[in-house]
Formats: structure tokens, sequence, C-alpha cells
């Protein structure tokens, strides 16, 4: 068990603990109290995922501390896939530094498809796995490896409360700019006057307002990578013949492109000048020629956008006397 402590200058001052910026309350792992002018913060059953900067706050002045918690035992973490125990080979490396844990899987194949899930005790994480065929123009692919990390912050805490009041869930991700979504009982659950979502960086909160007793139930918060997706997609292109044609694009982060010509993929060669810069991606056609018309296809994830070609061809005149 670890205790912190902080005291304040009047009795009737109320506070707020917090680790890593997250709001706590009294729960199987926490346990707060006030002697008087001093407010105190139990923690039960501490591990080395209770490290972080804890807070204690009145509002107007901040005491925090940073509590670093050293087991005696690295925990047992086990990766497993569609149940099945994993362990390290040519296919599988698994790495440890800390709390933070990697799963990489090696020279990718279809049948590597699957979840994943990563147990530490009585806790788990998944994410499923999906690959896709490559073809021999697709060999260009950066990193032919698929890295799982599960860092295991701040999870869910059961909450009681009194009816009428305001129940508060909270997380945190190990990554900010992630996409998530709350449920109840399985079902999504949208921002109303009963339920205010929020989200910092990587704090997620979700506030229950005016509590009744059919608000009881399992909630659960689902964070997932934003898709990519064209911040500004291709304009139609109408040019003569001999010119050079650009297509330009901004996707909304970095990401593999595929370009194409109707149905064929493209390569950079001679004819075709494939660019990208962070988020912005370009396609150079030289010396185009009537055959060089058609429709062009940027690809990235599941993102498409389309431009048609024209090109304006450049005639022989013939006069007749």
């Amino acid at each position: 068990m670890a205790t912190l402590s902080c005291k304040t200058s009047d009795l009737t001052t109320q506070v707020t603990w917090r680790r890593n910026h997250i709001p706590l309350h009294n729960s199987d792992k926490y346990k707060i109290y006030k002697e008087g002018k001093v407010n105190i913060l139990l923690i039960y059953d501490v591990d080395p995922l209770d490290t972080g900067c804890y807070s204690c706050d009145t509002g107007d002045v901040q005491s925090s501390a940073k509590l670093t918690v050293t087991g005696k035992n690295k925990t047992c973490v086990q990766w497993k896939k569609n149940q099945q125990p994993l362990g390290p080979s040519k296919k599988y490396e698994l790495k440890q530094d800390g709390c933070c844990v990697k799963l990489n899987i090696k020279d990718l194949k279809l049948e590597d498809s699957g979840i994943y899930s990563c147990q530490a005790g009585s806790t788990e994480t998944s994410a499923t796995l999906s690959v896709k065929g490559i073809t021999q123009t697709n060999i260009f692919i950066l990193y032919n490896y698929f890295i799982l990390y599960c860092i295991v912050l701040v999870l869910l805490q059961n909450v009681t409360t009194e009816e009428e009041g305001t129940a508060m869930l909270s997380c945190e991700l190990s990554k900010a700019g992630v996409f998530a979504h709350w449920k109840k009982n399985q079902q999504p659950l949208r921002a109303n006057r009963k339920y205010e979502m929020k989200q910092d960086g990587c704090c997620l909160q979700l506030h229950i307002k005016d509590i009744k007793p059919e608000d009881s139930g399992s909630y659960t918060c689902e964070a997932k990578s934003v898709p990519i997706f064209f911040k500004k997609a291709f304009k139609h292109v109408e040019v003569d013949q001999g010119t050079t044609v650009s297509l330009l694009c901004e996707i909304s982060k970095p990401g593999l492109v595929q370009w194409k010509k109707n149905t064929t993929q493209l390569r950079a060669d001679s004819k075709y000048e494939m660019k990208q810069t962070g988020c912005c991606v370009e396609l150079n056609i030289r010396d185009v020629q009537p055959e060089d018309s058609g429709s062009y296809t940027c690809h990235v994830g599941t993102a498409v956008t389309t431009a048609d070609v024209k090109i304006i061809g450049m005639f022989d005149v013939i006069f007749y006397v």
C-alpha cells in the first residue's frame, strides 16, 4: 500500500486527487479521506502499473508528487493468437520494457490474421490484425511486419454512486489522437443531456448525469486509430498534348499511397513521377499523349480519390487547293 498526503490551510477546503491528470475516486483501489487539515490518498495493492504523477488540487493550488513502483518480480505477460498462447520464435519477437510490452510479428502472411491478446494478471487487452495480400507490384511496402503495443495505463474502475448524482468514468490511453467511443451493455452511447463525453489528449471521461437505477450496467470505452481520409481531393484535368500533368491531393496523415490509371497500378518510371511529402502526395505524368487520357486514382488504406484526365491532341491541318 502507498500513502500520499497534503495539508491545507483551512479545515473546510475540498481537494481533488488525480493521477496523470485523471480524477480519482473511492474504490477498491483508492481510499480518499481527511484528518483535520490533512488530506490522505491510500493506494492499495500497488504494482508498477501504479507508477505516475499524483496531485492534490484545491482548485487554486496544486501539489504533486511522482510515484515510482518497482516490483520485486517482473509482471508475467502472456501473448495469445485466437486464444492460443504464443512464445518467442522466428515468427514472434516478444519484448518488455518496464510497463511497456511489445509483440513483433515478422514476415506477415494471410494466415497471420486474427485476434491477438496480451494478458497481464487479470488484465487483458486485444487487437484484431487483418493481413491483406500483396502482389509483385506491391512489394515496396515499407515494413512487412506488424507491431502490437500493449501499454496499460489507467483502466476503467467499478463505480458506485447515489441516485440523482453524477457518475464519472475515466481511462487513459497510451497515445493521443485516437478516436474513442463509449458503450453501455454493448450499446453505443451518444452525447446528450444524459451523457457527456470528454477527451483531453490521452485522457477520456464519460459523465453520466442524473443517475437512476436503470443506469446500472457495464460501460466500456473502445479506442481505435482514426482512418486516413483525403483532406483535399483531385480535380479533373484537361491539358494539351506534350505537356506535363500534375495531380495533387492531401491526406489526413502520412500513409502508404498507391496510384492507378483506370484499373492498372502505376510505377515510377520515365513516364510517371510519384512524390510524397508528409501528407501531400503528387503524381506527375510527363509528355502526355491522347492515350494518357483516363481515370487516375490515389489509394491510401480504404480512402480513394479519382480524377479524369483528358488530353487534347494536336492534329495536322491539311489544305486542299
